[in-house]
């Protein structure tokens, strides 16, 4: 079939077995494998049981004749026939060796099947040794890949593949594997493609511990069964959509005399990265505009404003209602949401690249809520640095008030900003670029645990969700709302320095001028009282509750829309078959 490349391990996928571990057992090699086994690499390795071989007088052919004996399922060869018979182009990729390999495909009449095959070169030489190389020579050509063993990166010759075609016509795969080395191309593969990988052994335990890392359709198999089975409904899936998508473009194509891209194809062509950045951005949007009238009294309870604070919430909000009217519980809130759309994209789409990258850059790291606290961490500073300077403006413009109100401490001749861009203009003009940062360090120094610990508690609750409950909408916003509360808690006192030394240019003139974090932090305790670190607390947390809440469950009702799945939504990809016993990592 047209366009269907089907990409095969060897060992333990096409058969059953390991054909190294088959010639060392069945040829009497065993004890001196196992002497030799951690003082040389695989390659090395299996090249030195040839020389004995050699030694012990035996020939390419005695090895042939035993490799004619191995394992490999009738059913395996069948969907082997069956998938070549349709016209799908068949490849390998695999840690053997070409000797090894096309021996046993050879005897078992499969060999013509393959168009190519990529493996560990052989050859007999003139004394008639069969030698084995590597694929990648770790010396003069080494291919860096920390996932793949130095002899052979299967990812790479993956993209030799994909490489291999011309421009815009790039082919649907089906990759089939078992072991660790088979991972580096699953993660290569794209969300038309699909990959099969053989359950209980390591490729589908990594594919298991983090689905979300996967962007193939996962079809697992144990069985020869299973594998025919699989394959050949993955291919006949594949030709019915093709079909289908022809005749719907020829149908549309007669209706409109044109054929315009579909909103489904213009998801679908989105990078991961951009749909993440879009989600993130419309829940932060979101939820900041629902919570903007209780940020609006926050930010005026921090910054000291006596007559707010002592009027408490409800006064402060019929007073606001009153001299300025409904929308004055939403001045600043334009220069809010241009700061949190952006912030909250950056953050959400960063902490999932910043996840993924540190999982791919160390593949041993562990996958419990210190990696969610990590990359949150990283994640928050990432967005602050880069939207901070909205924060800014955000703040002064929810902080100026009426002139209608009549507030005491205001300065003589206070600045009165007319929207977002005359702040930006006037603040630059008096401080330049440092005026735009004033305030970042508590900032960063703030959202770095804040961020983390809000994806850790986050992460680290749903945990404990049971299967049943874990999509749904209410649990969700539990977990979210107790995960902001915890973090807000933790990190608040370094928000109120933030915010003072922020509009710091706009109070009295009498007050002492606040240099850096900790100076600030200590001048409050000991000047305003140490409850000031904590003003506005109660408010937050009401703000807090629904924010976080329906930022984490808006977050995940787009990206559903956008179909990037969820880790829980993920993890069903993986279908449940029949267990087969685990065998070593070695493919």
């Amino acid at each position: 079939m047209a366009g269907v490349v089907v990409v095969f391990d060897f060992d333990r996928t096409i058969i059953d077995g390991d054909s190294d571990n088959w010639v060392v057992t069945q040829m009497g090699l065993s004890d001196l494998f196992n002497q030799l086994r951690h003082t040389l690499p695989w390659n090395s390795l299996m090249d030195r049981m040839m020389e004995e071989l050699h030694l012990q007088g035996k020939t390419a052919e005695n090895i042939a004749e035993c490799l004619r004996h191995a394992v490999l399922d009738p059913q395996i060869a069948l969907a082997t026939k069956s998938a070549h018979a349709i016209g799908c182009d068949l490849r390998i990729i695999s840690d053997a060796n070409q000797f090894f390999i096309e021996k046993i495909l050879e005897h078992h009449g499969l060999l013509s099947c393959f168009s190519k095959i990529y493996t560990n070169p052989t050859h007999v030489d003139q004394e008639g040794r069969l030698r084995i190389f590597p694929y990648h020579d770790s010396t003069t050509s080494p291919h860096a890949c920390p996932r793949c063993p130095p002899n052979l990166c299967k990812g790479q010759v993956l993209d030799l593949i994909n490489a291999s075609y011309p421009d815009g016509e790039r082919q649907r795969l089906i990759y089939l594997g078992d072991g660790g080395g088979d991972y580096c191309p699953t993660l290569k593969l794209q969300s038309c493609d699909y990959v099969m990988p053989r359950k209980n052994y390591p490729l589908w335990k990594r594919i298991h511990s983090d689905p979300v890392l996967i962007k193939a359709e996962v079809h697992e198999w144990s069985t020869g069964e299973e594998l025919e089975r699989n394959l050949l409904n993955i291919i006949n899936t594949i030709c019915i959509k093709e079909t289908s998508n022809e005749r719907y473009w020829m149908e549309k194509k007669s209706e409109e005399g044109q054929v315009g891209l579909h909103l489904d194809e213009i998801i679908e062509s989105m990078p991961l990265f951009t749909k993440e950045l879009i989600a993130g951005g419309v829940a932060g949007g979101f939820a900041k505009t629902v919570v903007a009238p209780l940020e609006r009294v926050k930010i005026l309870f921090q910054t000291r404003r006596d007559e707010f604070k002592s009027i408490g919430l409800i006064g402060s909000a019929k007073k606001i209602a009153k001299t300025e009217g409904i929308m004055g519980f939403y001045r600043g809130n334009g220069a809010s949401v241009a700061r949190i759309v952006p912030y909250a994209a950056l953050h959400y789409m960063a902490y999932e690249e910043y996840r993924r990258w540190i999982i791919l850059g160390f593949p041993d790291v562990g996958r419990g809520p210190v990696l969610d606290l990590v990359a949150g961490s990283i994640a928050g500073g990432t967005a602050v640095l880069f939207t901070y300077p909205l924060d800014l403006v955000r703040t002064k413009l929810a902080y100026q008030v009426s002139p209608m109100m009549n507030v005491q401490g205001l300065l003589s001749g206070e600045q009165v900003y007319k929207g977002i861009l005359d702040c930006f203009s006037k603040t630059y003009k008096e401080s330049g670029v440092r005026g735009l940062y004033r305030g970042v360090a508590p900032s960063l120094y703030g959202i770095f645990p804040y961020a983390g610990l809000k994806f850790y508690f986050y992460e680290e609750m749903k945990r404990h969700v049971p299967e049943e409950h874990k999509k749904n909408i209410m649990v969700k916003m539990v977990c979210g709302s107790v995960a902001g509360l915890l973090g807000q808690t933790f990190t608040y006192p370094l928000d109120v320095v933030r915010r003072q030394m922020q509009v710091q240019r706009l109070s009295v003139s009498h007050n002492a001028e606040l240099k850096g974090t900790m100076e600030t932090l200590v001048m409050i305790a000991r000047k305003q009282g140490w409850k000031q670190l904590f003003s506005g607390l109660s408010i937050n947390y009401l703000k807090v509750v629904p924010s976080v809440a329906i930022g984490f469950t808006v977050y995940d009702i787009m990206k559903s829309y956008l179909r990037v799945p969820s880790r829980e939504e993920a993890g069903k990809e993986v279908v449940t078959n029949k267990t087969s016993e685990p065998s070593s990592s070695h493919s």
